[in-house]
């Protein structure tokens, strides 16, 4: 199976596993599932830490970006086709975060489950199979 990693959940796997639930660490663990995140992913963190929105984030960018690589998670470019799927999607307006929205789009169309603790992830549970 393909899973794709919310930011939060991908910051947690790399650096504070014990926040996962049970379930996620499993998933994590579990060596023939493909653990998936999205460059959108480090561009959010890149975001969130330049205005001081992650003030325990402990590394750089790049740290943060090798640690991914090195766990063996494989990291998605942004494609033509998220950007098209993003376009189309039918999300929710009372959700309005363009990462999240970014993240289920691609989810959706690269057929991946979502893993996300986001409450309003749970919005798009008749587009995307969402886990946590």
């Amino acid at each position: 199976m393909q899973y794709l990693l919310d930011t939060h959940v991908c910051i947690w796997a790399i650096g504070a596993k014990e926040r996962l639930s049970p379930k996620v660490r499993e998933i994590i663990q579990y060596g023939d599932n493909e653990i998936v995140v999205s460059q959108v992913t480090f561009f959010e963190i890149a975001i969130k830490l330049k205005i001081g929105k992650l003030p325990d984030f402990e590394s750089t960018v790049a740290q943060f970006i090798n640690a991914v690589s090195s766990s063996g998670f494989r990291i998605l470019p942004v494609k033509d086709e998220h950007l098209m799927a993003y376009t189309l999607f039918d999300f929710h307006g009372e959700h309005r975060d363009p990462f999240d929205r970014y993240l289920i789009a691609t989810a959706q169309l690269e057929k991946m489950i979502m893993i996300s603790k986001d409450e309003k992830f749970k919005l798009y549970t008749n587009q995307v199979e969402i886990v946590w």
